[in-house]
């Protein structure tokens, strides 16, 4: 499909995530995406990476970028503080752009709501940006679920220690959130226990550490934690206890870490392992940051394609719902029984 038709894009916002993440996989993207234009309300910064990249023109706000490209199809939103997504993303579904929002998506579960409705409203795509999803242990870790090798899962657990900062709780616990909705495929649980360093706080500001127990209809359980780690060493792992066993693999983000992974299967099946990555996960070898390269792809193949988008909203507005059932139970210091958005 690559090179079917190219989608002229712009970014807002020219922090480090597009500098380190977004632009160097545009930039190799050059059959799918033409990247017109970069704008921050700090326009030296969108001067510098356009400069940098070689990419379109610097602008000084979303709406003098659309109103010099007035053929711009999709908008990245990128920005900071994350109270900035959900106004910038209505402007540029308004505005007639397809549009695309770094995590967290939002703050809170009534301003996504009212980003979706501005989508339905302008009849354009509005998509959350979850990398995280094209990681290579998820992507073996869900075929493995899929393929039953421990039978009915009834423990599933995601875990998370790092020496974040405690105002980073919602950035990169969205992640992980977001992947246990991927790995119960986008059910929504009955009922929603927590714990959270400072629960007081609002979810985008220092909330700290938590610990999230998710209780399903089936009986399954699901724990996410994101744990502080003092020595500030990232340190994740994945693991299922069925009916037929167990499976744990520990973290690899990237194609180095794929052969440096550990993976331990207490099962029937201990040999199992995808047949080919290649084969399953087409271009998850790419040199270009594949996390970031496979968003783009999806969005791609969905646009043009027709293909589903990469993250559904019912996905993204089931995250915020657990976000907000999480905050109430640490609060309230109880289980609370939960309903799907």
């Amino acid at each position: 499909m690559a090179g079917d038709r190219v989608l002229k894009i712009g970014l807002v916002g020219a922090g480090n995530v597009v500098r380190s993440m977004h632009l160097p996989v545009l930039t190799n993207m050059k059959d799918r995406f033409e990247v017109v234009g970069l704008a921050d309300v700090a326009y030296e910064k969108a001067q510098a990476l356009s400069g940098q990249f070689g990419v379109g023109k610097a602008y000084r706000s979303f709406r003098e970028m659309k109103d010099d490209n007035p053929e711009m199809e999709v908008a990245t939103v990128a920005t900071y503080p994350y109270t900035t997504h959900a106004p910038l993303a209505i402007e540029a579904l308004r505005a007639g752009c397809h549009t695309y929002v770094e995590k967290p998506f939002t703050v809170s579960l009534a301003d996504a709501r009212e980003m979706f409705e501005a989508a339905e409203e302008s009849g354009k795509t509005l998509c959350a940006y979850q990398n995280r999803r094209f990681e290579v242990a998820l992507l073996v870790f869900r075929q493995a679920l899929q393929d039953g090798i421990v039978g009915e899962p009834r423990l599933i657990r995601r875990r998370v220690s790092t020496g974040i900062k405690p105002s980073e709780l919602l950035n990169f616990g969205s992640h992980i959130i977001d992947e246990m909705i991927c790995f119960t495929d986008g059910r929504a649980p009955k009922e929603v226990c927590a714990v959270i360093q400072h629960p007081e706080a609002a979810y985008d500001g220092p909330a700290g550490f938590f610990k999230l127990y998710l209780r399903y209809e089936d009986g399954l359980v699901g724990e996410v934690e994101q744990l502080p780690n003092p020595g500030k060493v990232q340190i994740n792992y994945i693991y299922v206890a069925g009916t037929e066993g167990s499976y744990q693999q520990d973290w690899a983000d990237s194609v180095a870490d794929l052969f440096r992974k550990q993976m331990m299967l207490d099962c029937e099946d201990k040999w199992w392992l995808p047949k080919s990555f290649e084969k399953l996960f087409p271009n998850i070898f790419r040199n270009d940051g594949s996390l970031y390269y496979m968003c783009y792809q999806k969005l791609y193949d969905h646009l043009v394609g027709g293909e589903e988008p990469p993250v559904s909203r019912s996905d993204t507005l089931l995250q915020f719902a657990i976000i907000e059932a999480m905050f109430k139970s640490a609060r309230e210091k109880r289980a609370v029984e939960f309903s799907a958005p």
